[in-house]
C-alpha cells in the first residue's frame, strides 16, 4: 500500500493498526527464541498496596478465560512461578514480533525515499500488567494498565526529545494537525504536542483516565509526579459525594504503586479532587454548548404531520445517501443503494430476490433504557421484509411488512440492566422470491431511560438457560466429543425428554452471556446415575473459581450451586459432565435452571468492625464461622469488616483432616488462620469429639480401645499443632453430647447417621455414669493446650433437662480437677420453634450460672431458618431472634466474657445454609438482622 501511495506522489494517511501483543500471546518460534525463559524477569511487588480495597483491583477475568491459566492460580491468589515466566516469555516475543512488523513499514517508507517528509506516529492502546499487584492484562487505573508508549518522528524536527510529562490519545489529532500545516477545528478537546517536540517541558497539568468496576466508575488524574484516583459509586455520577474510594500513589517515591498515601497527604488529594471537579464542571459545560450548537436531526416527513421525532437518529447513514456506508452487508442476494424509489432524498436500499441482510450495530446506548425503532419499506410480489431488532438484553423483535407501497414499522425495545448496545437488521427470507423490496427513513431514537430498584426483596425467577429440559432434544447445548449423548423420551423428571449419557468422557455445556458484574446466581439441576457412576454439574468462566456438584444416586435428585460474577464478568458456563473411568452406566439431566439472586451494593455506611473497635468492648466478642472455600472473596471481606472473631466451619473437624487412617489434612484449616491473622480475627477451633467424626472411626466393628486411640491421636495433634497460635483463643473440647431429653448421645448403626460412637469408649462411675470420652477429652485439651480456653459446646434449645445434665457434667469435670474455661450453646433457631420470654429468661440465668462459677459463655453457632416464603414479616421475627441473644449477652458482659458467632455469613445454598437463616443474603447485602444488631451495638453503652 506504500508503494503503491508514493506512485501517485500527492499527500497521504495511512493507519495501522496491530492486535499484539494482545492475548493471546502467539508469535512465530524466532520471536520466542530471542529470550531466555529461565532469566525472565518477574514483576517485584506482587502485592496489594496498602491501604487499598478490592474494588480497585480486577479479577484477572480475562486471563481465566484462558482454559490453563485458572489451574495455574496458587492459595494466594497468584499465578504460580513457572507460568508467571511463560506469560511474560510470551509477551515479549509477541512485541518483538510486531516491532519486527513496524520494522517492515519503515523499510518500506525508507525504500520510498518518504523518510525525510513524512511524519511517523507509533503508540499503544492501553498499558498491560505482568503480574504487578497480582494483576493481568488492563482492566485497572493502575500506572501499568493506562500508561502507553507515544512517539513522534516528525522530520522537521533536529533534536531528539524525551518527555514524561502527562499526554493523552486526544493529544494525537490535533498534534497530527499541526505538522501537517492544516487548520485546526475550534472545539477539540486535546491539545497539539508540537511544542513538546521543540523542547517545551509541558502542555497540561495532567491526564484524564477512566475505568469502571461493575456500576463504580473510576477517574484517574496522572501528573508528573503522582496519580490520584476517585471511585464514584454509580458509573454515571460525577458528584464528589458519591465517591466511595480514594487513591494517591508518588511515583517519585513509590514507582511500584505499594502505598496509597491518600489517608497521609489529605491536602494534595483536595487538590486533586478540586481538579478533576473544575474538569467535569468543563466537560458538562461543553457538552450543552455543543447541544445548544447543533442541528438536531430530526425524523423525516411522516404521515402525520403532528407527530414529529425531535430526538436525535442514532443511526449512521440511516437513509442510505451514502450508499451502505456503516452498515454490514451480507452474503446473499444482490443488495445495492440505487438512486430511484426512495421515498425521501436521493437513495433507498434495494434487494434483488432473497436470503438477503444488512445490520448496524449501535453502540453506546443507556442501560434500562427505551428505544424506538422506525424504517419504511416496500416489496414486490407481497414478498415480506423484515425488521428485526437483536442484542439489547432481551429476545430478538421482528416485524414485517409486504406491501408494494411505502409503509411504515415501527417497534420499541428497552436495553438491559447491563446492555449499552443493540443490533438493528434489515432481512429478507422468502423461499423462492425474485421480487425487489427498497428499505428507506430509518430511525433509532431514545424513548426513555427507566430505572429499576436494586434487591428490592424480589429476585428474579427467570431461567437464563436456553432448552434446559431438552424438549428440543439438544439445541442450544455445545457436545463435546465421547460418549454417545441423546435427549430421550423417557427417563424424563418432567415434560417429554431429558438427557442422557451413555458410558462415560460425556459433556455438554451452555454459554450464557449477558449476566451482570457482580451478581449472585442459582443454578440448579436434576441427575440420576446407573451403578453410583456420578453425574456432575460443573459451573466455569464467571470470573471465580471453578464450582463442581456430584450426583450419583439411581432417583432423580436436585444439585444446586451459586456463583457470583466477577466485577468485570457478564457471562458463564454451565456444564453437564462425566468422567468415570470405566463407567458403562446411564446418567440422565433434566429441569436444568439459572436464576438470578441478586446483586451486592456498594455501601458507605459504617461496618460494625467500626463499631467495635470504637465502643472498645470489654469481655464481648462478634464473630462468624467462614469455609475455606469462602476465602480470597468477598465472603471474606465482609467477615473482616464487620466482625472481631472467627470460626472455621469444618475445616478443623476429624473427618476433614483426619479422613482416613493414612490422612493428615491441616491445609484449610492453616489458611483460615493465615486468614484470621491477617485480619487480626481472635479464632475458635470447632474440631471437637463429636458426632462430627470421619466415616473409617464410626464402623459398627470399632472396640473401645481403637475409638480411644483415634480420639487420643487426633486430640492431641490438634492441640499440640494450635496451643501457640496468637490468634487461637479457644477451642470446642466436646460437642453435642447430651440430647434435648437430658441423656447421652450415642452412636447408630452404619456410618452415614448423624451419631456419637464415642461413648462406646465406656464410661465413669459417677452419678450420671459420664462417657469415659468427655473427661478424657478434657484431660488432653489441658496437657497439651494449656495456652487455649476449653469450651464444653452444646445444641438444642433452653431445655431445662438438658441443661441441668450439662451443669452436672461440667462441675464433675472440675472437681476432677480439669479445667472447663467456658459453656457454649449453639442457638440454632428457626421459624418452627418455639423462643420467646421463657426461654430468653432462661439464657440469662444460664449465662449467670456460668459466670458464677468462673466459666465464659458463647453463642457458637447462631442462625434463624424460615420456613416457606420469605415475607417480611418472617424477616423481622427473625430479626428480633438474633438481636434478643445479642441483649441478653450485652447484659452481661460485665459478669463476664460472652462471644457471638453465627454459624455463617452469607446465605448460601445446601441442607446446611439454606432457608435464609443467616444476616447476609446470597448476594452478601445485609439483611434486617443485621441493622437490628448494629444498632444496638451502636446504643449499648460499653462502659456499663
Amino acid at each position: 500500500q506504500i508503494n503503491k501511495l508514493a506512485d501517485n506522489n500527492e499527500p497521504f494517511f495511512i493507519a495501522v493498526g496491530f492486535q499484539k501483543p494482545h492475548l493471546p500471546f502467539v508469535a512465530p518460534k524466532k520471536y520466542w527464541d530471542m529470550y531466555d525463559r529461565s532469566q525472565v524477569q518477574l514483576a517485584g511487588y506482587q502485592k496489594w498496596a496498602r491501604g487499598t480495597v478490592k474494588l480497585v483491583y480486577n479479577n484477572n477475568g480475562e486471563m481465566r478465560s484462558y482454559t490453563d491459566i485458572p489451574e495455574s492460580f496458587d492459595q494466594n491468589g497468584l499465578i504460580n512461578i513457572d507460568k508467571q515466566r511463560e506469560l511474560i516469555h510470551g509477551y515479549y516475543a509477541c512485541v518483538s514480533y510486531i516491532d519486527a512488523q513496524v520494522g517492515k513499514i519503515l523499510k518500506a517508507v525508507k525504500e520510498n525515499n518518504l523518510l525525510e517528509n513524512t511524519t511517523i506516529v507509533l503508540w499503544g492502546d492501553h498499558g498491560w500488567h505482568l503480574g504487578d499487584h497480582g494483576q493481568w492484562a488492563k482492566h485497572s487505573n493502575f500506572e501499568q494498565a493506562t500508561r502507553s508508549p507515544l512517539i513522534i518522528v516528525d522530520p522537521e524536527t533536529k533534536k531528539n526529545n524525551f518527555n514524561s510529562s502527562p499526554t493523552e490519545f486526544i493529544d494525537v489529532f490535533p498534534t497530527l494537525v499541526e505538522l501537517s500545516s492544516l487548520k485546526s477545528p475550534d472545539h477539540l478537546q486535546g491539545k497539539s504536542l508540537v511544542t513538546l517536540l521543540n523542547g517545551k517541558s509541558k502542555v497540561k497539568d495532567y491526564a484524564i483516565s477512566q475505568y469502571p468496576r461493575g456500576n463504580v466508575m473510576g477517574y484517574a488524574l496522572r501528573n508528573d509526579r503522582y496519580r490520584y484516583v476517585a471511585w464514584y459509586k454509580n458509573r454515571y455520577s460525577i458528584n464528589e459525594q458519591d465517591i466511595i474510594i480514594k487513591e494517591l500513589y508518588d511515583y517519585k517515591s513509590d514507582p511500584d504503586e505499594t502505598v496509597n498515601i491518600v489517608g497521609i497527604e489529605k491536602a494534595l488529594a483536595e487538590e486533586f479532587q478540586s481538579s478533576l471537579n473544575n474538569f467535569f464542571e468543563k466537560q458538562s459545560n461543553e457538552k450543552n454548548k455543543f447541544k445548544a450548537t447543533q442541528k438536531i436531526e430530526r425524523s423525516k416527513e411522516s404521515n402525520n404531520s403532528n407527530n414529529v421525532n425531535s430526538s436525535i437518529n442514532l443511526l449512521k447513514n440511516p437513509g442510505f445517501e451514502n450508499g451502505t456506508q456503516g452498515w454490514n452487508v451480507n452474503k446473499g442476494c444482490p443488495i445495492y443503494s440505487v438512486n430511484n424509489n426512495a421515498r425521501s432524498g436521493e437513495s433507498a436500499l434495494r434487494f434483488e430476490g432473497t436470503r438477503c441482510g444488512v445490520f448496524q450495530n449501535i453502540n453506546g446506548l443507556k442501560p434500562n433504557t427505551e428505544y424506538k425503532v422506525t424504517a419504511y419499506m416496500k416489496s414486490e410480489n407481497n414478498e415480506a421484509v423484515l425488521l428485526k431488532v437483536r442484542f439489547y438484553g432481551g429476545e430478538d423483535i421482528t416485524r414485517r411488512y409486504n406491501k408494494s407501497e411505502y409503509g411504515e414499522v415501527t417497534v420499541t425495545f428497552k436495553t438491559g440492566p447491563e446492555n449499552t448496545s443493540a443490533r438493528i437488521a434489515l432481512l429478507k427470507y422468502v423461499a423462492g422470491a425474485t421480487g425487489r423490496s427498497w428499505f428507506d427513513d430509518l430511525s433509532v431514537v431514545e424513548v426513555g431511560y427507566n430505572s429499576t430498584a436494586k434487591n428490592n426483596n424480589s429476585s428474579t425467577t427467570k431461567n437464563l438457560l436456553n432448552n434446559s429440559g431438552f424438549e428440543n432434544g439438544t439445541k442450544g447445548w455445545n457436545k463435546g466429543k465421547g460418549c454417545p449423548i441423546n435427549a430421550v423420551n423417557n427417563n424424563s423428571r418432567s415434560g417429554n425428554n431429558a438427557l442422557m449419557f451413555e458410558g462415560t468422557k460425556c459433556g455438554v455445556f451452555q454459554k450464557l452471556s449477558g449476566l451482570k458484574p457482580n451478581t449472585t446466581y442459582k443454578v440448579s439441576a436434576y441427575i440420576k446415575s446407573e451403578n453410583n457412576e456420578a453425574g456432575l454439574l460443573k459451573v466455569r468462566f464467571y470470573g471465580g473459581k471453578d464450582i463442581t456438584r456430584r450426583y450419583n444416586k439411581s432417583e432423580y435428585g436436585e444439585v444446586t450451586a451459586t456463583f457470583k460474577t466477577g466485577p468485570e464478568n457478564t457471562s458463564a458456563r454451565i456444564a453437564l459432565l462425566k468422567y468415570v473411568d470405566g463407567g458403562t452406566g446411564r446418567t440422565w439431566f433434566d429441569d436444568l435452571s439459572v436464576i438470578e439472586l441478586g446483586t451486592q451494593l456498594v455501601s458507605e455506611e459504617k461496618p460494625i468492625r467500626e463499631i467495635l473497635t470504637e465502643k472498645n468492648y470489654d469481655n464481648f466478642y462478634f464473630g462468624a464461622t467462614i469455609s475455606s472455600s469462602q476465602l480470597d472473596t468477598d465472603v471474606e471481606k465482609i467477615l473482616a469488616n464487620n466482625f472481631n472473631m472467627t470460626v472455621p466451619e469444618n475445616a478443623v473437624k476429624q473427618s476433614v483432616v483426619h479422613p482416613d487412617p493414612d490422612t493428615w489434612d491441616w491445609t484449610k484449616i492453616d489458611a483460615i488462620l493465615d486468614m484470621a491473622k491477617e485480619n487480626d480475627l481472635s479464632v475458635r477451633l470447632h474440631g471437637p469429639i463429636s458426632p462430627q467424626s470421619s466415616g473409617w472411626a464410626k464402623h459398627d466393628d470399632r472396640k473401645p480401645v481403637d475409638l480411644e486411640n483415634i480420639m487420643n491421636e487426633f486430640l492431641i495433634e490438634q492441640c499440640k499443632r494450635f496451643n501457640n497460635h496468637p490468634n487461637v483463643k479457644w477451642m470446642d473440647v466436646v460437642n453435642e453430647t447430651i440430647t434435648r431429653d437430658g441423656e447421652w448421645f450415642g452412636p447408630k448403626k452404619g456410618v452415614t447417621e448423624w451419631e456419637n460412637p464415642w461413648t462406646i469408649i465406656g464410661s465413669d462411675n459417677d452419678k450420671n455414669s459420664t462417657p469415659i470420652y468427655i473427661s478424657r477429652s478434657f484431660e488432653i485439651a489441658q496437657k497439651y493446650a494449656p495456652n487455649i480456653n476449653l469450651v464444653f459446646n452444646q445444641h438444642g434449645g433452653m431445655e431445662e433437662v438438658m441443661w441441668e445434665r450439662v451443669k452436672e457434667t461440667i462441675m464433675y469435670l472440675k472437681d476432677k480437677g480439669l479445667r472447663v474455661d467456658g459453656i457454649g450453646w449453639q442457638a440454632h433457631l428457626s421459624s418452627r420453634m418455639k423462643y420467646g420470654e421463657n426461654e430468653i429468661q432462661y439464657l440469662s440465668d444460664l449465662i449467670d450460672w456460668s459466670h458464677q462459677n468462673n466459666l465464659e459463655f458463647h453463642i457458637t453457632e447462631m442462625d434463624y431458618k424460615i420456613f416457606g416464603e420469605v415475607t417480611k414479616q418472617k424477616q423481622e421475627i427473625q430479626a428480633k431472634a438474633y438481636s434478643d441473644v445479642l441483649k441478653t449477652l450485652l447484659s452481661k458482659k460485665n459478669n463476664g466474657l460472652v462471644t457471638f458467632n453465627t454459624w455463617g455469613i452469607v446465605d448460601r445454598v445446601g441442607i446446611h445454609t439454606d432457608k435464609s437463616r443467616f444476616i447476609f443474603d446470597l448476594a452478601g447485602n445485609p439483611k434486617l438482622a443485621y441493622y437490628k444488631m448494629k444498632n444496638i451495638l451502636e446504643e449499648t453503652n460499653s462502659d456499663l
